[in-house]
């Protein structure tokens, strides 16, 4: 199968300073077998992947091809061409957010991009939070992801399995000219898995974009679902909870009736809406029929962090699974780990997933958002933190990690299967793992994150046991 490239563009009529782009994306299969199916950032480990200089993320491919069109900046391919080894196998989300920078210097802002998949597998409903989170990290502005099977597609799109389309919206940010702003293609697009975006340019569309965009570019958690994250969110009560939503006519349980009186005590609306009504407010599927709208998470400053007496940080390296995160933020708050540290781009952050597996852990656990961690590790460590980074292959046990008395330590863990990158493994001061005694070969990272963090409660408490028998 080969691939096609194919620029679309269509003159519509729009408000000064606002345009749309559409992008179309398809890529044939590789046959290259160690090739990942890569979609919105997100791995698919036993899918073949697509053919392509980079990752061949269809999906990011599209969304950069709309918002490049849209400012008439041309296509993806012009900014990054498959000829330029630089971007060998590079990772496409981060190209979009460095085209969305592109955008940035001629004068243009992301306001939102809407994506079309087509495709029957792999299902993207247990990752769209993980792709929209990617997404709207790299562009900072709203993005939505919908599926939609091969049915009715003709011909070769359906044969060459995910066509995307996308559309992205953008407008003027500041006072600055488009430096080509006459005839400007509002769409580029490219050809095979596909995958599109769209954008609306209305003052109202643009205006609720900016709230929602600024949530995103933050650390999120602004909708908290599942019961015992909602009760947690009102005790804590360190950010204002906007309202709680609940199914109506549901069987009476003590949590429930614990929400309702916290939530009248501190003037919280609540509203019951049906079963069916709520469901299509709630973004998970595990929402115990509970949800809260709240502010979202506050940002601490890293050096905020690392001050801190007894310092306890863990920083996360690229993971982009949900689920995981909450476990470990739930672990972690459990050990009494003081701070998070997790990368603006390239990583989930708090979404309505994280909330809820999280279990409420996110209320209590302060946490930072930064540009890299090497560069966060390097400062970390200028300010005597001592910072272990856990990946296979380690110098050393995990049960020998170097935990000092009183000087505040940092747990560095990667995204599953990838593990840490070269820069942060660089950047560590040593590199422990966990000794595998079984057939598999590695455990997965929340519950090696639980391993790492208890296994330095347990040192310390011997350390300051110590400390005491010696003083006395």
């Amino acid at each position: 199968m080969s691939s096609s490239h194919e620029n679309l563009s269509a003159s519509v009529p729009m408000a000064a300073g606002l345009r749309v782009g559409q992008g179309f994306d398809v890529h044939p299969w590789s046959k290259d077998p160690s090739r990942v199916l890569v979609l919105g950032g997100v791995s698919f480990p036993g899918f073949p992947g697509l053919a392509g200089h980079s990752d061949a993320d269809v999906i990011a491919h599209a969304a950069t091809d709309a918002i490049l069109g849209a400012a008439g900046l041309g296509d993806i391919g012009s900014f990054f061409p498959d000829t330029d080894e630089a971007f060998a196998g590079a990772n496409s989300i981060a190209l979009l957010g460095i085209a969305t920078q592109r955008l940035a210097d001629q004068g243009w802002q992301v306001v939102n991009i809407d994506c079309t998949v087509i495709c029957d597998a792999p299902s993207l409903a247990p990752v769209r939070d993980q792709i929209i989170n990617n997404m709207s990290g790299a562009v900072g502005a709203p993005v939505s992801v919908k599926g939609k099977r091969t049915e009715g597609v003709e011909g070769a799109c359906r044969r060459r399995a995910m066509p995307r389309r996308s559309t992205g919206g953008i407008a003027m940010s500041g006072r600055n000219k488009p430096k080509s702003s006459k005839g400007a293609r509002p769409a580029g697009s490219r050809n095979k898995p596909g995958s599109g975006a769209k954008g609306n340019a209305t003052d109202r569309a643009r205006d609720q974009s900016k709230h929602r965009a600024q949530v995103r570019r933050g650390l999120g958690g602004d909708q908290v679902e599942g019961r015992q994250a909602v009760r947690e969110l009102l005790l804590a009560g360190t950010r204002k909870t906007r309202e709680v939503v609940m199914i109506e006519d549901m069987d009476n349980a003590p949590i429930l009736d614990d929400i309702v009186e916290l939530a009248q005590d501190m003037n919280v609306p609540l509203r019951y809406v049906t079963r069916r009504k709520f469901d299509g407010e709630a973004l998970t599927e595990s929402h115990q029929g509970v949800v809260a709208r709240a502010f979202e998470l506050p940002e601490t400053e890293l050096e905020k962090l690392a001050r801190r007496k007894g310092a306890f940080l863990l920083l996360l390296d690229g993971v982009t699974d949900p689920g995981n995160l909450g476990a470990m933020l739930r672990t972690a708050e459990c050990a009494g780990v003081t701070g998070i540290v997790l990368p603006r781009h390239r990583s989930v952050h708090i979404t309505p997933t994280v909330t809820k597996t999280a279990a409420g852990a996110v209320e209590f656990l302060p946490m930072a958002l930064v540009g890299g961690l090497p560069a966060a590790i390097a400062r970390l460590k200028e300010l005597d933190v001592m910072v272990v980074g856990l990946d296979m292959g380690g110098e050393r046990s995990v049960f020998d990690m170097p935990v000092h008395h009183e000087q505040p330590i940092a747990l560095v863990l990667g995204a599953e299967g990838k593990g840490l990158s070269r820069l942060v493994r660089e950047r560590c001061d040593t590199i422990a793992s966990i000794p595998m005694r079984g057939e598999l070969n590695s455990l997965n990272v929340a519950m090696a994150a639980g391993v790492a963090c208890f296994e330095v409660v347990r040192r310390q408490q011997e350390l300051a046991a110590a400390a005491d028998a010696a003083s006395q």
